[in-house]
């Protein structure tokens, strides 16, 4: 009797406690996310180029490849004041939400060889703010708003920045 009396008082506890789900409402939509500019993804499709200046004078030669299938390739050839040079490439996984532009890098070149990166790490995500996408233009800006890239497309007939050993 003394078990059957405990019983039904943690059942009636235990359901004293229980609450029904509570309906949580999403968070609002900023104005500014509503009304972001939406590009279409296949506007990116294709070869990319750009040039920067580097601080010590040199510069840096980027052209980029980005395949429909989400996958990218990025060659970088920087040139330094003293006229050394270094050549490296990154791949990965490349996409386009409204105005956010990102890239998943999953490896890159190294002496020839691919070497995979870190799976993880945060140095591997990259998000960009587009500021203007048209067929033939590319701007667009680190998240955290230091730098600004432009980027020109490419004909099928120019030559991409290859990594030589």
């Amino acid at each position: 009797m003394r078990t059957m009396r405990f019983s039904l008082l943690a059942l009636i506890l235990m359901n004293g406690c229980v609450t029904p789900m509570q309906k949580t409402e999403p968070a609002p939509i900023s104005q500014e996310a509503k009304s972001a500019p939406e590009w279409s993804r296949g506007l990116l499709v294709g070869k990319w180029r750009s040039e920067r200046k580097e601080k010590d004078g040199g510069n840096t030669v980027e052209t980029d490849e980005m395949f429909a299938d989400g996958s990218y390739i990025f060659h970088f050839k920087t040139t330094y004041a003293d006229d050394t040079y270094k050549e490296f490439a990154e791949f990965g996984e490349w996409g386009l939400v409204k105005d956010i532009h990102f890239t998943i890098q999953r490896g890159h070149t190294l002496n020839g060889e691919d070497v995979q990166s870190p799976k993880g790490a945060a140095q591997n995500y990259m998000a960009y703010k587009v500021l203007r996408l048209t067929d033939e233009e590319f701007v667009y800006q680190d998240i955290s708003g230091s730098s600004v890239y432009e980027a020109k497309r490419l004909s099928s007939q120019d030559v991409l920045v290859k990594v030589t050993d």
